[in-house]
């Protein structure tokens, strides 16, 4: 297996490590759907960021693809009309570390109001049984009455419960704001190397077609490649990617 990923890698530094130095052609859909298998930095961050979604919630992973595209996508139209941006290289070697710190060091989600109902408290036993509090549309656990059977425990655990699910909520949003602008940005530079690159001719748009095409698939395939390494308890396999990811993107940034 090391053998595999150290030949593998040899093979796409031959050729990727210069995807953005104009030597791949850039003509019609074709090309611009092997420019993202070809170019060693585009290739390992769509499918690292796959990897990554496949810890995720499916509401999040869409999110991250469809903010990916759109910006990429942008970002390859601003590039198209000469548009330009001193840093966009550096942003493109940044964006592999961040994948690469993300897969190695990965963030466990938090826990939540509800999560804990289901572990905690139908086996919690404070005095007396506590039996287990519904919960409300809203999300939250209903207080129990002073005078119930479950007493003052069931009610200071219940506050307890909702306070750590109103928190979980509020740092859970400003964290997807965080996650997602971050997606955004380094989709444009991405963007912006494509569309630099492409002449001003009809098949320009296909092009961009072609790569907008091929990054879904390897995002896709990040995905999948994930999940299945989840079902058979082989995550550490995500996280010498991810430190893969990260040595390249270092290398390549400050070599």
């Amino acid at each position: 297996m090391k053998k595999i990923i150290v030949v593998a890698g040899l093979i796409a530094f031959s050729q990727a490590a210069s995807a953005h130095t104009g030597l791949l052609p850039t003509g019609g859909f074709s090309h611009g759907f092997q420019h993202p298998f070809l170019g060693l930095d585009h290739f390992l961050v769509m499918l690292g960021l796959g990897l990554w979604a496949s810890s995720q919630s499916r509401l999040l992973a869409r999110q991250a693809l469809g903010v990916f595209l759109l910006f990429m996508t942008i970002g390859a139209l601003f590039g198209l009309t000469g548009f330009g941006f001193a840093y966009v290289e550096t942003g493109i070697l940044v964006s592999l570390l961040l994948v690469g710190v993300a897969l190695s060091f990965p963030i466990v989600p938090a826990i939540t109001a509800i999560k804990l109902r289901q572990t905690l408290v139908p086996k919690l036993q404070l005095g007396n049984p506590v039996s287990e509090a519904p919960a409300s549309r809203s999300g939250k656990l209903e207080l129990p009455a002073p005078n119930s059977q479950a007493g003052a425990w069931e009610l200071a655990l219940t506050k307890s419960l909702n306070l750590i699910a109103a928190r979980g909520n509020e740092a859970g949003f400003y964290g997807k704001v965080i996650i997602l602008t971050s997606v955004a940005a380094f989709a444009s530079m991405h963007g912006l190397a494509h569309g630099g690159e492409m002449p001003v001719d009809a098949s320009a748009y296909a092009y961009i077609a072609g790569i907008v095409s091929a990054t879904a698939v390897l995002y896709g395939s990040g995905l999948a490649l994930g999940l299945a390494a989840r079902h058979v308890n082989a995550t550490g396999l995500l996280r010498v990617y991810g430190t893969l990811t990260g040595l390249v993107g270092a290398w390549l940034l400050f070599a």
